[in-house]
């Protein structure tokens, strides 16, 4: 069984070329199979996303070319 957060790991994944192309370096926030945010740092994400999503329903994700 897959997990919420494995969910959105795969699609990061699945998509990690077209968003590395687009927020290379940058820290995405993925819930729902889609980028909701991105950020500079972890705890800006989260901090901001928190606001109106709870914990453990997004993945927090440094944008990178590597796996």
């Amino acid at each position: 069984m897959t997990t919420p957060l494995e969910f959105e790991f795969r699609y990061y994944v699945a998509h990690q070329l077209e968003l590395v192309h687009q927020y290379n370096g940058k820290v995405v926030v993925i819930k729902d199979q889609q980028v909701i945010g991105a950020y500079d740092d972890e705890m800006a994400a989260i901090t901001e996303t928190y606001k109106h999503h709870a914990l453990g329903t997004f993945l927090v994700q440094r944008v990178t070319g590597n796996h």
